[in-house]
């Protein structure tokens, strides 16, 4: 392993000398991660997305908990508490609703594969007290509101109660990105947004992934912070979540607030996978292999994921 580490090195150096971009040398990582047979978590999401578009039913399946209300339903069968959500189609309702609430919200696409990297996303502190998170920007006031809300619509929106986080109360929540697969937690990555984005990774023991650890991926490595960690309750949430959903990988969020921790999301493909480095890429390959190995015994033992089905079958 030192001598690969070394020889990708050495070709990492090689590359900047005579001009290659990073581009032509992530190609020749994946060449090399081929040609040795390796695991590739890269790989495997490729590898899914394309049995997706093939027609795969359980790519399809999977997909179905995407949605936020769908994921919810999920965490609410096997008893993981949920925020209370409301759901506006209409722009106007939702205007209303923002202007004449006494109590702090925030405001979300119903699909957040239309808001990605938070976009669409604001924090309502007061009818003229508004952020949006996905532009990290302090609005002028609510009519400033409206008009970005107007500007596009996705199928709907989502308003759910504002939660601070532990030791800011304008700072919403810490995000818990658990990669799960089928049972067991490979990564944890601690995300904190308010004025930017920050993170911290952490390894499935509670450490804080540090430059040279198996966990160090490369992503984000400018934007790191110290981080608090996350709780046994809450990996045994991702735990008991990810057990319940037929799949080898899903990426479980929980929302860690001054009030308490919550579900937040499912998301089958998250994004930035692209990027880590090759031990990285190689180790989560494993786990994805070994966990389709573990769901493919349970499934021929009968196991018939009946809190998936039930939240699944009308979706």
């Amino acid at each position: 392993m030192k001598l690969f580490d070394a020889h990708g090195r050495a070709k990492r150096i090689r590359g900047k000398l005579s001009g290659l971009p990073r581009v032509t040398l992530r190609v020749c990582n994946e060449i090399r991660a081929l040609r040795g047979n390796t695991a590739s978590f890269r790989r495997m999401l490729i590898e899914e997305a394309r049995r997706g578009s093939l027609g795969g039913r359980n790519q399809d399946l999977i997909h179905r908990i995407d949605p936020k209300d769908v994921g919810v339903r999920l965490a609410q069968e096997v008893g993981i508490p949920v925020l209370s959500r409301e759901a506006y189609a209409d722009v106007v309702t939702l205007l209303n609703r923002v202007r004449e609430s006494t109590s702090r919200l925030v405001v979300k696409p119903t699909d957040m594969a239309t808001g990605y990297g938070s976009k669409g996303v604001y924090i309502i502190y007061g009818p003229e007290d508004i952020f949006d998170l996905g532009r990290f920007e302090q609005l002028r006031g609510f009519d400033d509101f409206a008009r970005r809300i107007a500007e596009w619509e996705p199928p709907g929106w989502s308003v759910e109660p504002f939660l601070p986080s532990t030791h800011d109360e304008r700072c919403p929540a810490h995000d818990l990105k658990f990669y799960s697969f089928y049972g067991r937690i490979g990564l944890v990555l601690e995300a904190r947004r308010h004025r930017e984005i920050c993170h911290c990774w952490w390894t499935a023991d509670g450490q804080r992934a540090k430059d040279g650890q198996r966990a160090e991926n490369g992503c984000y490595r400018k934007r790191l912070f110290s981080g608090e960690g996350f709780s046994d309750l809450e990996k045994e949430w991702a735990i008991k979540l990810s057990s319940e959903i037929p799949a080898p990988f899903m990426r479980i969020d929980i929302l860690r607030s001054s009030q308490g921790s919550f579900f937040g999301e499912f998301t089958p493909r998250p994004g930035a996978f692209e990027y880590f480095r090759h031990c990285l890429d190689k180790w989560m390959g494993e786990l994805y292999l070994d966990a389709q190995d573990r769901l493919l015994d349970d499934l021929w033992n009968g196991k018939r994921f009946d809190h998936f089905r039930a939240v699944t079958a009308c979706s």
